[in-house]
């Protein structure tokens, strides 16, 4: 008995086991800021780099420095769109002066087909548009906070209105 215990342990030992591969981890969401700092003739939105943090705490963080060294100048969060339904996952976070009608191609900060959900801060209205440059179909999240429904993750630009 003893010698088949040895004999099985051995063969357990070298007989090479399958395991399955560690599941794929999904990247980290990431929490971007972009600040509008003009506007050109078309309407489209001229808006910093992406400022990214792993977290919404750190975008707050920065933000508590960014305002206790600001001048006087107004700038204040018009909307912030996220990856996930209902304020979830990634986001992205536009800042500016005001809600004047203009848009961003979400081209430029690889957000294209992304939005499912948008929180309008200071803007009453944000129009999102399957297609560059306002076109295509579009869906509007009036009020507070909404989750896209027939556009869902297929918003390809943004118009912030009043």
């Amino acid at each position: 008995m003893h010698i088949a215990h040895i004999a099985l342990a051995l063969a357990l030992l070298t007989t090479p086991l399958a395991l399955a591969p560690p599941p794929a981890s999904a990247a980290p969401a990431r929490h971007c800021v972009i600040t509008i700092v003009g506007q050109h003739p078309n309407g489209e939105l001229i808006t910093t780099p992406p400022r990214c943090y792993a977290t919404r705490e750190e975008v707050a963080r920065t933000r508590q420095t960014r305002s206790a060294t600001a001048s006087l100048e107004l700038v204040v969060t018009l909307a912030v769109h996220y990856d996930g339904a209902s304020k979830t996952l990634g986001s992205l976070t536009v800042d500016g002066e005001g809600c004047v009608g203009g848009y961003i191609n979400l081209s430029s900060y690889s957000w294209v087909d992304k939005i499912s959900s948008t929180d309008n801060v200071w803007c009453s209205r944000t129009r999102h548009w399957t297609g560059a440059t306002m076109s295509g179909t579009s869906e509007d999240v009036v009020g507070d906070w909404e989750n896209l429904e027939s556009i869902n993750n297929l918003a390809d630009s943004v118009q912030y209105v009043s």
